[in-house]
């Protein structure tokens, strides 16, 4: 069974899907196992893919975002302990996120557009963000993701991870606004 969102997001503030659909797209049959050696130290996995697809009204897009769910949730009466676990858990997502291997790719039409090949040097900051149901989600931005074009956009991921204890991730695009 495929699921499909279609989004028409008329300000394109920032767009925050990725968890909606996890299926196979055949411009993207081209498997990464190649990518990532299995003669390494450490054994990959291969996490659950993400699918969306997405109409660009106001495109411009200029960054992407990672994010993963966090297990332990901010609380204003945290003991030391628990604000220490907290900062700690924060470290372990963003080494998690920054050893991820694979690639996000956007298509247009059935033809591939643009495709990030995971990890890039290329690192912007990170950030909480909550979602409906109370839960946080620790980021990382990557800049340099441009789309241009309005129109239906197909977004793909597919990463592996040297850790299991983490599996639970979104795709965000997003777009830099000036303050003038």
């Amino acid at each position: 069974m495929v699921n499909i969102s279609l989004c028409n997001n008329k300000f394109c503030k920032w767009i925050f899907l990725g968890a909606l659909c996890c299926a196979s797209y055949q411009a993207f049959s081209e498997t990464l196992e190649k990518i990532v050696s299995v003669s390494e130290s450490k054994k990959y996995h291969k996490l659950p893919p993400r699918q969306f697809v997405i109409f660009m009204e106001n495109p411009n897009i200029q960054h992407i975002k990672i994010l993963v769910k966090r297990k332990i949730k901010y609380r204003l009466d945290m003991s030391k302990e628990e604000q220490l676990a907290y900062a700690e858990e924060q470290n372990k997502i963003h080494s998690f996120i920054t050893s991820l291997k694979g690639k996000v790719s956007i298509s247009r039409y059935k033809s591939l557009e643009y495709a990030v090949n995971f990890p890039t040097a290329e690192l912007g900051g990170g950030g909480t963000y909550y979602d409906a149901n109370g839960n946080e989600w620790e980021s990382i931005t990557y800049p340099g993701f441009i789309i241009k074009g309005t129109g239906d956009y197909v977004i793909s991921s597919e990463f592996y991870s040297n850790s299991d204890e983490f599996d639970d991730y979104m795709i965000a695009l997003t777009r830099a606004y000036g303050t003038k």
